[in-house]
């Protein structure tokens, strides 16, 4: 189970930006707006931009995919390309 909801991936790749890409920054104005919640780690941060760059979301896709697929599917290897 992802610790982040897409709403909150989505906010943290926002801030991201906001903050010319400076995890430094990024994980302050997080822990400044949500005092409760665990700042994420770096790598978190690096790989939900690397997404949104690559597929126009935080997520790749592949999860869904998989969960959609029944026992004896044949699944296309082109969805498997790009994971990170």
């Amino acid at each position: 189970m992802d610790k982040y909801t897409p709403q909150e991936q989505a906010e943290i790749v926002k801030i991201f930006f906001e903050n010319n890409r400076s995890i430094i920054a990024t994980q302050w104005e997080l822990c400044q707006k949500y005092p409760n919640r665990p700042v994420p780690h770096k790598t978190t941060v690096y790989r939900l931009h690397a997404n949104f760059r690559q597929y126009g979301r935080t997520t790749t896709g592949l999860v869904q995919s998989l969960q959609k697929c029944q026992l004896g599917d044949v699944v296309p290897s082109y969805k498997f390309l790009h994971v990170v």
